[in-house]
């Protein structure tokens, strides 16, 4: 084997493993024992619902207003158990170069999130579940926010 064919593999091998790392675990289905940020559970991932992709700051915040108006037509027994009790959808506009992103969140669990995308998937049916790596703080109440 020459060194650019052995390089060559080393490349191809790292790759995958990196592509395997990047994917994450495979969701485990739905569990009432979701880890809550209060249950002293360590969250590495959190997941939003994407619901929008915009290169426009003014076009992404009308995605904003147009998913607080839905909201406010979901009956509240139609909603989903993530988001129940909460009286606005927690919706907002996340900058990553070069767009912005209109996501609702976040939760700890993704059957949570997917409960959530189940029902705006309707109204917003380019939604998908956007996982999020998030730095472990020692500090619980970090992640407090989170469904």
């Amino acid at each position: 084997m020459t060194r650019r064919t052995f390089t060559t593999v080393l490349l191809g091998l790292g790759l995958g493993a990196l592509a395997a790392a990047c994917t994450g675990p495979p969701s485990s289905g739905p569990s009432a024992g979701s880890p809550r940020p209060d249950d002293g559970v360590r969250i590495d991932r959190i997941y939003r619902v994407q619901i929008g992709l915009f290169s426009d700051k003014e076009a992404a915040n009308r995605a904003v207003g147009r998913a607080a108006r839905w909201w406010e037509t979901v009956p509240r027994d139609a909603r989903p158990e993530p988001l129940r009790g909460v009286a606005s959808l927690p919706v907002d506009v996340h900058w990553r170069a070069p767009y912005y992103r209109v996501r609702v969140g976040p939760f700890v669990a993704r059957d949570r999130a997917e409960d959530v995308l189940q029902v705006m998937q309707d109204s917003f049916p380019d939604a998908f579940i956007a996982p999020e790596r998030v730095r472990s703080s020692p500090d619980p109440s970090s992640s407090r926010d989170a469904f």
